[in-house]
C-alpha cells in the first residue's frame, strides 16, 4: 500500500510540475503579449500625432494656396478691366 501511495504522490508531484511549468509559460505570453499591445498603442498614438501635424500642414497650405489664387485672379481681373478700358 505505502508503494501505491509513494507512486500516486509521485504521479501527483510531475502533473503538479507540469501545471507549474505551463502556468510558467502562460504568464510569460501574457507578459510578451502585453509588451507588444503596449508597443502598438505607443506607435498608434504618434501615428495620431502625425496625422494631425500633417491634416494641419495641408490645411495651412491649403488656405495659402486660394488666397494666392485670389490674388491672382484678382490681379488678372484688374489687369482685363484695365485692356478693355484702353481699347474703347
Amino acid at each position: 500500500m505505502a508503494e501505491r501511495t509513494d507512486s500516486t504522490l509521485n504521479t501527483l508531484s510531475e502533473a503538479l510540475e507540469e501545471q507549474r511549468a505551463l502556468l510558467t509559460e502562460i504568464r510569460e505570453s501574457q507578459a510578451a503579449l502585453h509588451e507588444l499591445i503596449t508597443n502598438i498603442a505607443s506607435r498608434f498614438k504618434r501615428l495620431e500625432q502625425e496625422h494631425t501635424v500633417a491634416r494641419t500642414l495641408l490645411r495651412r497650405m491649403e488656405e495659402r494656396f486660394e488666397r494666392q489664387l485670389r490674388e491672382r485672379v484678382g490681379s488678372l481681373d484688374k489687369r482685363a478691366t484695365t485692356l478693355e478700358s484702353s481699347r474703347r
